[in-house]
């Protein structure tokens, strides 16, 4: 009424509002918004990056450019991350729907400006393109004149590691698979990596890269395009060998375990070499169960069941549902957690030794550095020093001792190093240098006297029996236990890698002027090496990055844990925990997110109070029923057994009492008691078992109590109350080796009602049944010594 009778009135508070509508900052609430802009820079300006680098090392001018394989990897590692971030767009239409209501906001509130607008159609284009990451990439290295050469270099590096297994985390299998997409070699073998994990639940088919190209040709990949299973889901393919290697390095841990609890000596050199093998296959053995573990995760994700597959898969199940809740088969299920099992106590033991591994490890790196850096090219320096034309491999090899030999001398003239190959330079730098080592002390593993070089590499050579350096030893390979760091690490192998380098040609290569020993000794030294930035940083690659598993619980909570009757499944019951522990760090320590780690913190609640209760009643049963059977007449046992009808023994629960005095249960940083949750159940089942004998008794007449003699006939003429408690309270007894459970007796009286009335539940029921029954019903015959039933007893109806 009033805006009728003032309309300037309605009409100035309708602009207040259409005004404070226009001052609305959408920036500072939209950090979705923010982040896609942030990601169009960012792979621009990767891209960009990218294509200067190939262009700086495909030199067509430089004929002997030589790249090394960490730094191949490191460019193979860009290529598969825009391969991640296109995908990864391209799979999450909820960026481009929000970006589309938020420009329709800003264009119809916000004015207009000739800057946002244009960076508003960038991020449009961006997001609604298909594969545009990957086309701006290969826009930009179009325009490289020679970038084929090193891309194929990359490839050919990703396919040798994956086919020699060099890698030891899951992204660096999954890299070289991506990376050689194109390699014919790898793909078309045996399709045992069909699908490749991008990021949780996102996958991607590597093989879908060759099937765009433009030159993609079906009938030259009949692998790829045949209906054949892939091996990469298979996981019980796989478990006959992982038992067989989780036995094995479980008994040779357990051995060393006990090894080093009474050792007293100090370790020699073998028994360090021991060590650091079983440390690295622990590694190996933790990449590869993990590897599949992921992989038949991803693969399953890739190939949803069906009900053709499934006939228990429902038709109208979700597509969640079908990919996790019905993909796995009970035994597929079981198989996944006793993988995981393997792989958190292999955690646990290499952890509980890492002091000694640590030790180990470091000595047989350095030991293996020097014996390659300073005994095994000492001869091919010996022979280079006396030809002027290899000048280039005397000065490499002094590089690698001036990089990481022990004992070196402190300074080198910048000649020995940095001269060039001239024939007049090359004199001038040989005589300089011969005076120079002839006069330096003969303790430097780098001077050029050939006798000192040689009683070096001899002296490493000399080892007793045992494995131990003698004393007539000049340089003790055991004395020290320290590994080399990074940058050098990182110099050697580049040195050694150009040393032994296949590609470049002419008659400045290497290569030719090593014999046979010293190149299989470097090719297996740069294998071997490999693996030593793991091995040296052992504590935190094993714990952190090999045996993280949040990912899989993205499963719903009826796939969370793989209840199961099986006694065999006992032992893994506690290792699915753990993965909660795995997916909360993560939400804190990755994602930053509280609310996550609150989803999961209640759902690891609930699956620890449904664990808690479904082992309480296995449990219960299993000893209830085994104290039935001790309890089973013997005579009736023997009877039945000559009738052909055996009644057996439950099968025994081995792990189920070890799992029972577990009190230190480490979940989301709280400790569980579960011996106490489970003696409360205990207590409470027990109580309830006599509950339950006392409510039929007292449902049924005087005979459930009395031993009638044998003329007496009816009614039930067993005791049933006192069998039944006499069962429960063996369970009692049975259980109480391994829970602090409450008394029997005090059980008894309290479901006996005997603690809050002076007169049981039994003594009222055998007193109202004498009262009303006996006596009313029943007369002895003393000359017959028989009780008749009287003629006018009444049946009650109970």
């Amino acid at each position: 009424m009033d805006a009728i009778d003032h309309p300037r009135v309605y009409l100035a508070d309708a602009m207040r509002k259409v005004n404070a509508l226009l001052d609305i900052n959408l920036d500072e609430d939209a950090p979705s918004i923010q982040a896609a802009n942030c990601s169009m820079l960012f792979q621009n300006a990767a891209t960009e990056r990218f294509a200067k680098e190939v262009e700086r090392l495909a030199h067509k001018d430089q004929k002997n450019f030589f790249v090394n394989q960490a730094y191949l990897v490191t460019l193979g590692k860009m290529l598969k991350m825009f391969a991640i971030l296109d995908e990864m767009k391209n799979m999450k239409a909820s960026m481009k729907n929000d970006y589309s209501n938020y420009k329709r906001a800003t264009q119809f509130l916000q004015h207009h400006d000739p800057k946002a607008m244009e960076e508003s159609q960038n991020v449009s284009m961006f997001l609604a393109k298909q594969k545009i990451i990957r086309d701006t990439l290969k826009e930009r290295l179009n325009a490289v004149d020679g970038y084929e050469d090193l891309l194929v270099d990359i490839i050919h590096n990703s396919a040798q590691m994956y086919d020699s297994k060099m890698y030891v985390l899951p992204e660096e299998k999954h890299t070289h698979v991506v990376v050689s997409t194109n390699s014919t070699s790898t793909l078309a073998s045996e399709k045992e990596c069909e699908v490749v994990n991008l990021f949780g639940d996102m996958s991607v088919e590597p093989f879908s890269y060759v099937r765009q190209t433009t030159s993609f040709d079906p009938s030259k990949w009949p692998e790829c395009q045949g209906t054949r299973a892939s091996s990469q889901g298979a996981l019980l393919l796989h478990m006959p060998r992982f038992r067989e290697e989780y036995t094995s390095l479980t008994a040779d841990l357990a051995w060393h375990t006990n090894i080093t609890s009474t050792r007293l000596n100090e370790r020699s050199s073998k028994e360090n070499r021991e060590l650091y093998e079983l440390a690295l296959r622990g590694l190996q053995y933790l990449s590869g169960w993990s590897v599949q573990v992921l992989d038949t995760f991803t693969w399953k994700l890739a190939h949803c069941a069906s009900h053709e597959t499934n006939p228990h898969c429902p038709r109208e199940a979700e597509s969640y549902e079908k990919a996790t809740k019905y993909n796995y088969n009970s035994d597929e299920r079981f198989a996944m957690v006793e993988v995981i099992s393997m792989i958190k106590s292999v955690q646990a033991q290499l952890l509980r030794l890492e002091t000694y591994y640590s030790e180990a490890i470091r000595r047989s790196v350095y030991r293996d550095l020097q014996t390659i850096v300073v005994g095994q090219l000492s001869g091919p320096l010996s022979k280079a020093q006396k030809k002027k034309d290899r000048i280039n491999l005397v000065r490499l090899i002094y590089a690698i001792q001036a990089t990481c030999a022990d004992q070196i001398i402190d300074q080198l003239d910048s000649d020995t190093l940095h001269s060039g190959g001239g024939s007049t330079h090359s004199k001038s730098w040989s005589k300089s240098a011969t005076s120079r080592f002839t006069g330096s002390n003969n303790n430097s593993l780098t001077s050029g006297s050939n006798t000192a070089l040689s009683s070096v590499a001899a002296s490493m050579t000399m080892e007793s029996g045992s494995g131990t350096v003698t004393s007539s030893s000049m340089f003790d390979l055991n004395k020290r236990r320290v590994g080399p760091s990074s940058s050098q690490l990182y110099l050697v192998r580049t040195m050694l890698e150009l040393m032994v380098d296949q590609t470049s040609s002419g008659k400045n290569t290497m290569r030719k002027d090593l014999d046979a020993t010293t190149l299989t000794a470097i090719e297996g030294f740069l294998r071997n090496s490999f693996y030593w930035p793991y091995l040296l940083n052992f504590s935190a690659n094993v714990p952190v990055v090999i045996t993280d598993y949040s990912w899989l619980i993205t499963h719903l909570f009826t796939t969370s844990c793989s209840w199961t009757e099986n006694p065999g499944f006992i032992e893994y019951m506690l290792y699915p925990l753990d993965l909660y522990n795995d997916a909360a760090d993560c939400a804190l320590n990755q994602f930053h997110r509280r609310f996550l780690y609150e989803e999961i913190e209640a759902e690891a609640s609930l699956v620890l109070d449904q664990l808690v209760y479904k082992l309480s009643d296995q449990v219960f049963k299993h000893y209830k029923r085994y104290a039935a059977s001790i309890l089973l007449d013997k005579r009736f046992r023997a009877e039945a057994q000559r009738s052909g009808w055996r009644e057996a023994y439950p099968p025994p629960k081995r792990y189920a009492a070890a799992l029972l005095r577990q009190r230190h249960v480490q979940l989301l940083g709280r400790t569980v008691d579960l011996n106490r949750l489970v003696t409360q159940r205990m207590n409470t089942a027990i109580h309830k078992s006599l509950e339950i004998a006392i409510a039929k008794f007292q449902g049924s007449d005087l005979t459930g109590i009395v031993v009638w003699p044998h003329w007496f006939s009816f009614g039930n003429t067993f005791q049933e109350l006192e069998a039944a408690i006499d069962c429960t309270r063996l369970c009692h007894r049975m259980l109480s080796e391994h829970l602090e459970l409450d008394d029997f007796d005090a059980l008894l009286r309290e479901a006996n009602n005997f603690v809050t009335s002076p007169f049981g539940k039994i003594a009222v029921h055998v007193f109202w049944e004498l009262t009303y029954d006996v006596v009313k019903n029943y007369c002895y015959n003393d000359a017959t010594n028989r009780p008749p039933v009287s003629c006018n007893r009444k049946v009650v109806l109970r």
